[in-house]
């Protein structure tokens, strides 16, 4: 007592169904189809039982149902046309018990007559003796054959296409369901209106993968589908690369930034490798390449990994000059499909001072960012500030101050300390960041004359001191009067 399931007409689906019925008219084609008209059943709508003019055809090959034409609902009329003459508007009326038969060897010619219905115009039932010939619309059929050329992640997908000498479409459905729920499609190819076996290469598919398939076919007349049938993607090895550990690196499109190293210094960073596939890695190497390859080394790596085998290497960046350094590191594998597997290498070799420097705000490269440049516009260069404690980023200009060992840091200042003395702040790292001091004084601003005696630390943090130079009797044979600290940087 089931309803109908229509669909699409002249679309094959798994749902489709004809509603419950008796004493129709039935077929069977040259391809094995059947055919079915009509009847005592049920329609698509409602719940009674009455006579159909609906025509359908069952596919083996597919299991599925098409509606091919006539109405969804009971009890319709016929539309006669002219007698003799083919036309898609024609259709027999609702009716049941017709007689059917099918002219031998004829792949188009199948017969109907009579049975007890409704003619063109009638309002009620009776018995007719009208005689139809059904001309089956040129749909074409696929047959969907085994896969062939398959690899860890590709296959040609296959099918033998009947055309009917139309010209037809074909495209394959795919995917992991077997019932292809969620699949994906090929795109639609004309294979033009002679029968054919065609094939289509599929790639960049999952190795160790169980895949199934199904190919669909379509014309001006309507479209059918084959079996759907399957096949296993072969075991591979799959790379992958982690730095630092747990994150998974991108072949060509990764980079690796080693950040600031300073220059004679080394900087090493550990990958990882593991073999996340079905088959054994193999073959494993790494180079590096690029402008600066010079500045990287690699470690030797496993010859061999193991599915779900882990291992490490290293990359060495070595600073030689100032400045960028970029190479590629190459990872040479039998992974089908990430063979090399290329990261990009980063890396700035810089002076102790241009690191420091940077912790204190001060861009690595642009507008004022040189040693002797004001990136802060307060009159005082980059390099003046961070050797008397302050930062190039934030502007600073006052004096220094210090009780006991805590110290304010600034601008040197004259004090009394057992006879004048030139004051300044020194850090405690100025050698390493290439830094000196010294102190020079003038009778006139003209001549200077650096101080001979080693200066006396009064004050001390652990990060800056404070440093005490006396003034000397005099500077060519005047007395003193003004000092100043000069500050160098090493190349």
């Amino acid at each position: 007592n089931q309803l109908g399931i229509y669909g699409r007409q002249g679309i094959p689906a798994a749902a489709n169904a004809p509603g419950f019925r008796y004493y129709s008219a039935t077929w069977r084609d040259l391809r094995g189809r059947l055919w079915l008209h009509g009847g005592t059943g049920r329609s698509s709508l409602g719940t009674s039982v009455a006579s159909l003019n609906d025509l359908w055809f069952y596919d083996p090959v597919i299991d599925q149902w098409t509606w091919v034409k006539g109405s969804q609902t009971h009890l319709n009329n016929g539309f006669y046309g002219t007698l003799g003459v083919p036309d898609t508007a024609n259709s027999p009326g609702a009716r049941t018990q017709a007689a059917s038969f099918a002219t031998s060897g004829a792949l188009r010619d199948i017969w109907m007559l009579g049975g007890f219905g409704l003619a063109a115009t009638s309002t009620t039932t009776g018995y007719l003796n009208d005689l139809w010939r059904l001309d089956l619309p040129n749909i074409p059929s696929a047959s969907t054959v085994a896969a062939s050329a398959i690899s860890a992640s590709g296959a040609a997908l296959n099918a033998s296409i009947i055309t009917d000498g139309q010209p037809t479409s074909l495209r394959f459905k795919y995917g992991t369901d077997a019932n292809l729920t969620g699949a994906s499609f090929t795109p639609w190819q004309s294979i033009g209106s002679v029968n054919i076996t065609s094939s289509l290469a599929l790639t960049g598919l999952n190795f160790s993968t169980t895949y199934y398939f199904q190919a669909e076919v379509f014309n001006s007349a309507g479209a059918s589908a084959g079996a759907i049938l399957s096949f296993t993607t072969s075991a591979a090895p799959d790379l992958s690369i982690e730095q630092p550990a747990g994150t998974v690196l991108t072949d060509g499109v990764s980079t690796v930034a080693f950040g600031n190293v300073t220059v004679a210094s080394t900087s090493t960073l550990t990958f990882t490798l593991k073999n996340l596939g079905t088959a054994t890695l193999t073959t494993l190497s790494a180079s590096i390449g690029g402008t600066a390859a010079a500045d990287f080394s690699v470690s030797t790596l496993p010859a061999t990994l193991g599915t779900a085998g882990s291992s490490t290497f290293s990359v060495t960046f070595t600073a030689g000059a100032t400045g960028a350094r970029a190479a590629a590191l190459q990872i040479i594998s039998n992974d089908p499909d990430e063979s090399p597997f290329e990261i990009a290498l980063t890396a700035n070799a810089v002076t102790s001072y241009q690191e420091h420097a940077q912790t204190l705000g001060l861009p690595p490269s642009g507008q004022n960012t040189a040693p002797t440049d004001d990136f802060d516009g307060d009159g005082i260069p980059n390099v003046v500030e961070i050797a008397f404690g302050g930062a190039p980023a934030n502007p600073s200009g006052g004096p220094l101050y210090y009780t006991g060992n805590t110290i304010t840091t600034g601008q040197p200042v004259v004090v009394e300390h057992n006879g004048w003395c030139a004051l300044f702040v020194r850090r405690k790292n100025a050698a390493a960041l290439g830094i000196t001091y010294t102190v020079e004084f003038s009778a006139d601003l003209n001549a200077w004359q650096s101080g001979a005696i080693t200066p006396t630390v009064v004050s001390d943090d652990g990060s800056f001191e404070v440093a005490c130079m006396p003034y000397p009797s005099s500077v060519g044979g005047l007395p003193p009067k003004f000092f100043r600290v000069r500050v160098t940087l090493a190349p």
